[in-house]
C-alpha cells in the first residue's frame, strides 16, 4: 500500500478577540483565558516533528488524532478537505514563558499559525477556576428545524466557517469548522450566531472538559507528580500520566518492589495492605526489617501506598506489593548493603528502589547489584533503580557504575531539571550527566510519613497536612527514584515476561520531552539530554508499550505467529525501527492474536493466509 503524504499550504489572518464567555441557556458562561497553554491542530506526521517545529515556543505534551469529524453525518457538509483529512491531530502546547500577557500570547499564536504544518491554533480557558480546557476550531449549533441547515450554511459562509456534519445521534446538532481565513475565533462566532436568534442553541466545541476524579484519596489533589493541575505554580500536564495508566492497570500483587532504605512502617494504614513479607534488616541480618529513620516510609508510599480508600495518599503502583529492606544508612557497611540486594533478589523482588548513594565505591556492593539484574526474576533480571543525588553536580555512585541501572533525576512542577533557580523556589539541584536515564517528580511530593510524632511532619511548616501520618514536603531525587520504581512495577504487571533491559528501554522510549531542552535524537532510544535524560517518565505510554507488539519493515514468506495484548502493524508504528511496509506473499501464513486490539495501519500489504483474532492468549508476551 502506498504511503500518502498530506501537505496543507494555508495562510492565517489575525483573529479578533472580545469578551471571554459563551452562552449557556441564554446566560453568560464566563471564562478565564489561560496564558500558559495553547491548542494546536496540525497535520504533522509525528509528535517529534511537531515538537521540533514549535520548540522555540514551548513543549508539546500530548498529541491525539482529530477523529471526531469522521463520525459526523455528512449529508449537508461543505467542508474543505483539510478540515477532515485523517492525518490531522490536535495537541497541547505548554509555552516556555509562564508570565506572558494576553496580548503576547495572541501575538505568538499568529507566529505559530505560519508554521508549515499548522491548521489552527486557539486558546485554553478555565471555568469557575477548574482545570483548563481547550476551545477548538469548531462550533456546535442546535437547529430549531432540520430545514434551517440552509440558513446555517449561509450564516457560516459569511464568517468563513463550513458545515463539518451532523451529530450521528442528534442530527439537529451541527458542527461547523473555521476556515483558514475566518475573521473570528469560534468562541466569538458562537456568540454572533446566538445573537441572531435563528437557532436553538450555539456553543464552541470544547475539548478536555471531562475531569476525572481519578481516586478519592484525601491528599491526592496535592500530588502534582501524578496529576499536575498547576499546584505550586507548576505547569498543568507536567506529570507522569498516572491516572491514564491506572485505566490500564493499578499494578499486580505478583509484582514486588523492595525498598532498600531506613526501613518503612509495615503497620502504616496506607502501606500495611500491600506487604509481600516482613522484610529484612540488613543491619542485623534477620527478618523482620527494622526502623532506622524517616526516609524509607515516604519512599514506600510513593511506590505503592494503597489507593481509593478515602484516606491519605496513593502510590504510583497501588496494586503492587512492597518489601522493606532496612539499613542504618550512616553506619552501614558495603557488605550489609550487598546483603540487602541479595535478600531482595532471593525473596522474589521484581524491582529494587534505592534513594541513597555510597562513598567510596565497593566491588562487593557492585557484585550484589549485578547478580540482581542478571539472576533475579528467574534470570530475567530485577529492575534496579537509583537516585542521582541532590548537589547539582555529577551523578553519584553507585547510580553511575553500570548502564543497566535505571538512573533517575528530579524534575520541577514546571518541567525543568530541579535546579537552584527552578520554579518551585527551593535552592538544591538534581544531579545529572552521561549516565542519566530519566527524570521524575522530585520536589514538594506528598507521601506517607512515619506515624504520629516520629516522621518529617511536625505540623509547624506552612501547608503541612494536619494528619501527621503523611507529609506534603518529601523532596529530592530520593522522591523521584520511587516514582520510576512504581512505573517499572506497572510495566511488569501488564507484561511479566519482559527482561530487565526491556523494562529500561520502555521507560526510556516512552518518556516525555518536556522543558524545552534540546534532546539529541541520534540516541538509540530516542531523544536524550544531559540534564533530563530521555525525559519525564510516562506511566501511561510505558504500560501501553509493554503490552504492544509493533510490526513494520517486514517481508514474510512463510508461517509466523505474533501474539500480544495489542498488535499494531504498518509503515511507521514504531519510531525506533526502520520504516517500511508489512508485506506478506501469497505463500505466507500469518497469525496475529491479541486479547485487546489489533490495528492495521497504512503500509500493510497482506496476501496469502492472514489470521487476525481477538482471543485469549498466553500469559507471556513478546515485545
Amino acid at each position: 500500500m502506498k504511503k500518502l503524504l498530506y501537505l496543507a499550504l494555508v495562510c492565517f489572518p489575525i483573529f479578533s478577540y472580545t469578551q471571554e464567555f459563551y452562552y449557556y441557556k441564554n446566560k453568560h458562561a464566563e471564562l478565564k483565558l489561560n496564558t500558559r497553554i495553547l491548542y494546536v491542530l496540525s497535520n504533522a506526521s509525528t509528535k517529534d516533528l511537531l515538537n521540533e517545529e514549535l520548540k522555540e515556543y514551548g513543549t508539546i505534551t500530548y498529541v491525539t488524532p482529530d477523529v471526531y469529524p469522521k463520525r459526523l453525518v455528512k449529508n449537508f457538509s461543505n467542508a474543505p478537505n483539510w478540515m477532515i483529512q485523517e492525518g490531522n491531530s490536535y495537541a497541547q502546547l505548554i509555552l516556555h514563558d509562564s508570565n506572558r500577557t494576553e496580548q503576547h500570547v495572541h501575538q505568538l499564536m499568529q507566529e505559530i499559525k505560519k508554521k508549515p504544518h499548522m491548521l489552527h491554533v486557539s486558546n485554553y480557558y478555565s471555568y469557575q477556576n477548574t482545570d483548563p480546557f481547550a476551545i477548538t476550531y469548531a462550533v456546535w449549533v442546535q437547529l430549531k428545524r432540520i430545514e434551517d441547515i440552509q440558513v446555517l450554511k449561509q450564516e457560516a459562509l459569511k464568517r468563513n466557517y463550513f458545515v463539518l456534519g451532523q451529530n450521528p445521534f442528534m442530527p439537529e446538532w451541527v458542527m461547523l469548522g473555521a476556515d483558514t481565513n475566518a475573521t473570528s475565533m469560534p468562541l466569538a462566532i458562537s456568540r454572533e450566531l446566538h445573537a441572531l436568534n435563528l437557532f436553538e442553541s450555539v456553543e464552541p466545541d470544547m475539548r478536555g472538559v471531562m475531569k476525572s476524579t481519578c481516586v478519592n484519596d484525601t491528599y491526592f489533589s496535592s500530588k502534582w507528580g501524578l496529576s499536575n493541575t498547576g499546584q505550586y505554580s507548576g505547569t498543568p500536564g507536567i506529570d507522569i500520566r498516572a491516572c491514564n495508566a491506572w485505566g490500564i492497570t493499578t499494578g499486580s500483587p505478583n509484582v514486588d518492589v523492595a525498598v532498600i532504605d531506613h526501613g518503612f512502617e509495615n503497620n502504616h494504614p496506607d502501606l500495611m495492605g500491600n506487604l509481600e513479607n516482613n522484610g529484612y534488616d540488613a543491619q542485623v541480618g534477620t527478618s523482620p526489617s527494622g526502623m532506622y529513620g524517616n526516609h524509607g516510609t515516604p519512599c514506600a508510599g510513593i511506590i505503592a501506598a494503597t489507593g481509593s480508600n478515602n484516606a491519605g495518599v496513593i502510590g504510583v503502583a497501588p496494586g503492587c506489593n512492597l518489601m522493606s529492606i532496612s539499613e542504618q544508612v550512616t553506619t552501614s557497611s558495603a557488605a550489609e548493603a550487598a546483603d540487602g540486594f541479595n535478600w531482595a533478589r532471593l525473596n522474589g523482588a521484581e524491582v529494587i528502589s534505592n534513594s541513597w548513594f555510597v562513598n567510596p565505591p565497593s566491588v562487593l556492593l557492585e557484585a550484589s547489584i549485578i547478580l540482581a539484574f542478571t539472576l533475579g526474576r528467574s534470570n530475567l533480571g530485577c529492575v534496579v533503580v537509583f537516585a542521582t543525588g541532590n548537589n547539582n553536580g555529577a551523578i553519584l555512585y553507585p547510580a553511575n557504575f553500570d548502564p543497566n541501572i535505571i538512573t533517575v533525576g528530579a524534575v520541577s512542577p514546571c518541567g525543568e531539571r530541579k535546579n537552584p533557580s527552578s520554579c518551585d523556589g527551593e535552592t538544591w539541584g538534581s544531579n545529572y550527566g552521561n549516565e542519566l536515564d530519566v527524570v521524575a517528580p522530585g520536589v514538594l511530593i506528598s507521601s506517607t510519613d512515619r506515624q504520629g510524632n516520629n516522621g518529617y511532619n511536625t505540623n509547624t511548616t506552612m501547608n503541612e497536612f494536619t494528619n501527621r501520618d503523611y507529609t506534603a514536603w518529601f523532596n529530592g531525587t530520593s522522591s523521584a527514584c520511587p516514582h520510576v520504581a512504581g512505573v517499572a512495577a506497572l510495566i511488569l504487571s501488564v507484561n511479566p515476561c519482559l527482561n530487565q533491559g526491556q523494562v529500561q528501554q520502555i521507560i526510556r522510549r516512552t518518556s516525555q520531552k518536556v522543558g524545552g531542552y534540546n534532546y539529541n535524537t541520534s540516541t538509540a532510544d530516542g531523544g536524550w539530554n544531559n540534564e533530563m535524560g530521555y525525559g519525564l517518565v510516562n506511566a501511561e505510554a510505558a504500560v501501553i508499550m509493554a503490552q504492544s507488539k509493533y510490526l513494520q519493515n517486514l517481508y514474510l514468506t512463510s508461517n509466523v505467529t505474533y501474539q500480544s495484548p495489542r498488535i499494531m502493524a504498518g509503515y511507521s508504528v514504531n519510531a525506533f525501527a526502520p520504516y517500511g511496509n508489512v508485506t506478506t506473499t501469497s505463500s505466507a501464513s500469518v497469525s496475529m492474536l491479541a486479547n485487546q486490539s489489533i490495528e492495521l495501519r497504512e503500509g500493510c500489504d497482506l496476501q496469502g493466509t492472514v489470521n487476525i483474532q481477538i482471543t485469549n492468549i498466553a500469559n507471556c508476551f513478546s515485545w
